[in-house]
């Protein structure tokens, strides 16, 4: 970290949400996207010491509204 001369140690996961058939990606999916729980699961996480989070932002998805 450059503000403190540490290094800098990812702990970390992935955040996501599948299709009900799990096939698709649907953790941004507009309709299904819940910002408040998103809030509290990742500041939960962040309390537990996670600092590195990996998302899909977009996939082939048939479903209408889906990125």
């Amino acid at each position: 970290h450059v503000a403190t001369g540490r290094a800098f140690h990812p702990v970390g996961f992935n955040f996501i949400r599948l299709t009900p058939d799990a096939q698709n990606h649907m953790t941004f999916a507009p309709g299904t996207y819940d910002a408040a729980a998103a809030d509290t699961y990742l500041t939960r996480a962040a309390a537990a010491g996670f600092n590195t989070v990996r998302v899909f932002l977009a996939t082939a998805v048939s479903a209408p509204g889906h990125i």
